[in-house]
């Protein structure tokens, strides 16, 4: 029997995956005071290859949205924190982990950081956490589910046009469409416009589940990325029909309680140029009708317990065309009114 000799590789393996359980382990006992709350943290991954765009999305994300409390995590590969500096320069409450990935040796401190956020007395409502350039989003998005109180709420990939338009360069990104709910085709300005359709065909192929949009510095709406709210502005005045050319927000009543079924099955054929859903839902099941939360990313959707009384389905995306008009359309055959559409 030959005899094993552990090289520095192996204790720097070893202790990687001993931090990961321990991080775990210290998260669970930091869960139960988040448990307490009754409502998940709201995670919001951001990856992408080294030069995407990520701090640039989340710089832009930071220093426009004004009407939510949110924590920034930044994870840096290198013991120099670029990126927290320049993140931390719009917002203050920024976190960092160094000298790791948050998807294999730093994902002991990522549960921790989490569970830690989760059970402030004020939690944020939402955590966007950037990868590291070299970290996949599929195994950052294992860690964050592995935390009790805490919910991955959109999974978002950064990708490079120009890099995406040579051979090593797609080799290099394509790992970061695996669990993509939102893909960012960034920086199609520096690609002739034939090759931006390509590259959206290649990618939408390969990442069938996820939306996605072309972009110049990362420039989308801020609910794009963050779950949609539903709120006064967003509400507005029956009647009001402002499409943009760009972003929409369809806004829908709920004035009678709704066929589940038939809900979830038009939300199988959702049209891709609707990218975010939420809604309070009255939904009948057999114990009765019950109010429900409906969140939704992607191809992506799932139902929680309302923990509010407000009622109404609010869609996020571009401008319909003909047969996207017709899934409108069928929103109202199943009990929604629309009540506006105004640009996002």
């Amino acid at each position: 029997m030959s005899e094993f000799n552990p090289t520095q590789s192996d204790y720097a393996k070893a202790e990687a995956a001993f931090d990961f359980l321990a991080g775990l382990i210290e998260a669970g006992a930091l869960s139960a005071r988040s448990a307490e709350t009754g409502n998940a943290l709201s995670v919001v991954l951001i990856g992408g290859f080294l030069g995407a765009g990520k701090t640039t999305l989340m710089r832009r994300i930071l220093s426009t949205e004004e009407g939510r409390a949110i924590t920034a995590v930044v994870n840096d590969v290198a013991s120099l924190n670029i990126d927290a500096a320049l993140i931390e320069s719009v917002n203050g409450d920024t976190l960092t982990l160094s000298n790791g990935c948050v998807c294999c040796s730093a994902a002991g401190g990522m549960a921790r950081v989490l569970a830690t956020i989760a059970s402030r007395a004020s939690p944020p409502d939402a955590v966007l956490v950037e990868a590291s350039g070299v970290g996949y989003p599929a195994a950052l998005a294992q860690v964050v589910e592995a935390v009790d109180g805490v919910r991955v709420d959109a999974c978002v990939s950064v990708l490079d046009a120009d890099e995406w338009a040579h051979a090593d360069g797609r080799a290099r990104q394509r790992p970061m469409l695996d669990d993509a709910d939102i893909v960012l085709l960034n920086k199609i300005d520096l690609v002739p416009r034939q090759s931006v359709e390509s590259a959206l065909a290649t990618v939408a192929a390969e990442a069938p589940r996820a939306c996605v949009i072309a972009t110049v510095n990362c420039a989308v709406p801020v609910d794009l990325i963050l779950s949609p709210g539903l709120r006064a502005d967003t509400l507005g005045p029956p009647g009001v029909a402002a499409l943009s050319t760009d972003y929409c927000v369809w806004t829908f009543d709920a004035p009678r309680p709704l066929d589940l079924p038939a809900i979830e099955a038009l939300l199988g054929m959702l049209p891709p140029n609707i990218f975010r859903f939420k809604g309070f839902l009255p939904v009948t099941q057999a114990t009765g009708v019950t109010l429900m939360l409906l969140q939704g990313v992607g191809r992506r959707w799932r139902w929680e317990e309302a923990c509010s009384d407000e009622q109404g389905l609010v869609l996020i995306g571009q401008r319909a065309e003909a047969q996207d008009v017709a899934f409108l359309d069928q929103l109202e055959e199943v009990g929604l009114r629309l009540r506006s559409c105004v640009a996002a």
